[in-house]
């Protein structure tokens, strides 16, 4: 009833134009891509350049931009080509082409797949089908392709090459870093380029600091260093210090972290983080003395770096940094110990006895190897252990004794911690008072012992008999006191130097003294007299 063969080939056209209809669209959709992505690059590039995106933002903008693009491509046009169209679908878009095609060549197709219905003349059907297959002869089902978008797409690629080639040739150093910064993190060439930026690794508080760079190309005179912080903002002038392209920005100190950023010419840096720390510093400092036992002296704690201690005391400095410490040690400016300090209970000790008074200063180094700075010096006053004094009470003059006389003996014996013992010493001697005497010389009258306390008072009647004492002999007393130290102090009086006379001459001298002593009273008595009687005599008168 048909002509298979003649049906076939009309197919097999329809689906060289429906291939050639799915290229169309593809190669355009492509065109208007590579046109978009150019344009995109290009025109990133010109920003880029203008306001130098971070690093960061044009990874995001570059594959951002180019995946989207990519992505609706894929989705779109590739999508579509890869959907096959059925020769039905290219029929009609042949109709529309060839209105003397209309529902012809649709109706051909439909017919070589189904029997005509009941109603239909296979006569007519069958003219009808021939008829198109004329038609079909005299026609080329390539004009139904539409290749009307290449002017303009082709047009506006161009154009946006050509633009994109005026751009690269007009900053090809640019461009070619361009490149490399869709992917790395550099920067474009500038007329001033900084090889070297010296910022400290950490700034101590308060404390001044420096900021030190290298620069090359065009050098200005000055540039600006700007400190961010929470609280403020502050531009310090960058100074060129010589012509080899060394630059200098100085600061006072900051207190708190912050950033920097530097401007040079056409050069701006990066943020630059600024870590600020603190030097090791005392918290707190506080001395705890232990006193010997012998002085019966109670413990101490002084909340200070500065202590009064006895001599042979047991010291221990405790100290409370400001943060953690490496090591801490102890300064003496005088000469003598070097404790050591070691860690404990979150404060660093040192426990020693000093040999003498010292004076101190502390240096802290913290875990970051930042030294301590300007820590005072302190002072540990040690008291030196003084031997017992001895006040002789009497006699409180040189007398003279017979050898039967007696006389008053006393004395006051006093130290700062306790007296051990006492002693009473004697020497006879031949009679010259300038003769040396040896303390080993002296004979003992009487010795206390185990007094331990801190005053001592000693008195009594001297007497000579039975001492084997002759005239012309001198008589020594001395007394001796040790204290209760480890060093065993010990403190001598001066000597008591009696001269040793007869006991006639002692009589006489008594009988003088007793004249001497009652002639006053009888001329008092004598005086009182006289005034009673001139009295009595006015009285009289009256």
């Amino acid at each position: 009833m048909t002509d298979n063969n003649q049906v076939r080939s009309i197919i097999q056209k329809l689906e060289k134009v429906a291939t050639e209809i799915r290229l169309q669209t593809l190669t355009k959709e492509a065109l208007k891509l590579i046109t978009i992505l150019m344009a995109g690059v290009m025109t990133f590039f010109v920003l880029d350049v203008l306001a130098h995106f971070p690093y960061v933002l044009r990874l995001l903008i570059f594959f951002g931009g180019a995946g989207f693009c990519i992505h609706k491509f894929v989705k779109g046009p590739l999508a579509d080509y890869k959907k096959e169209m059925t020769p039905q679908e290219v029929s009609l878009v042949v109709e529309d082409h060839f209105p003397e095609f209309r529902s012809r060549l649709i109706s051909t197709l439909q017919f070589d797949n189904s029997m005509p219905k009941a109603n239909m003349s296979v006569e007519l059907i069958g003219g009808m089908m021939k008829q198109t297959f004329n038609m079909v002869k005299e026609v080329s089902f390539a004009n139904v392709v539409d290749q009307s978008w290449k002017k303009d797409t082709y047009k506006k690629l161009g154009i946006t090459a050509l633009v994109s080639l005026i751009l690269i040739i007009s900053m090809p150093g640019s461009f070619g870093i361009y490149l490399q910064r869709l992917v790395a993190p550099v920067d474009y060439p500038r007329a001033t380029q900084v090889s070297e930026i010296d910022v400290p690794e950490y700034l101590v508080a308060g404390e001044a600091f420096a900021v030190n760079l290298k620069a090359s190309g065009v050098l200005p005179a000055l540039g600006t260093v700007t400190l961010t912080s929470q609280v403020d903002e502050l531009d310090v002038d960058l100074q060129k210090v010589n012509d080899e392209g060394d630059y200098r920005a100085n600061f006072n100190g900051i207190l708190e972290n912050a950033t920097l950023n530097i401007s040079l010419n056409d050069y701006d840096s990066e943020e630059i983080e600024l870590k600020v720390i603190k030097r090791p510093a005392i918290s707190k400092i506080e001395i705890n003395v232990v006193p010997p036992t012998y002085t019966g002296l109670n413990a101490y704690t002084q909340q200070s770096g500065n202590a009064q201690a006895v001599k042979g005391a047991q010291v221990t400095i405790a100290l409370t940094p400001n943060k953690d410490l490496k090591e801490v040690t102890l300064v003496n400016k005088s000469e003598g110990e070097q404790p050591q300090f070691t860690f404990k209970d979150g404060k660093w000790m040192a426990t020693f006895t000093p040999g003498g008074s010292i004076t101190y200063s502390l240096n802290m180094l913290d875990t970051q190897g930042l030294a301590s700075k300007d820590i005072p010096d302190f002072r540990i006053s040690v008291k030196e252990d003084r031997a017992p004094t001895i006040r002789v009470v009497e006699p409180s003059s040189i007398s003279e004794l017979s050898p039967k006389s007696s006389m008053n003996l006393a004395a006051k014996v006093r130290d700062d911690f306790g007296i051990s013992s006492v002693r009473v010493l004697y020497h006879i001697s031949t009679g010259e008072f300038e003769e040396e005497t040896r303390i080993s010389d002296y004979q003992l009258h009487k010795e206390f012992t185990d007094l331990n306390k801190q005053e001592f008072n000693f008195e009594e009647i001297w007497s000579n008999r039975g001492r084997d004492i002759q005239e012309k002999q001198v008589l020594k007393i001395r007394f001796q006191a040790v204290d209760s130290s480890p060093a065993k102090n010990t403190a001598l009086s001066e000597e008591i130097i009696i001269p040793i006379i007869s006991e006639a001459e002692m009589r006489l001298r008594l009988s003088e003294e007793f004249v001497d002593a009652i002639l006053p009273v009888e001329d008092l008595k004598l005086k009182l007299n006289s005034s009673t009687r001139k009295t009595e005599k006015l009285g009289e008168t009256e």
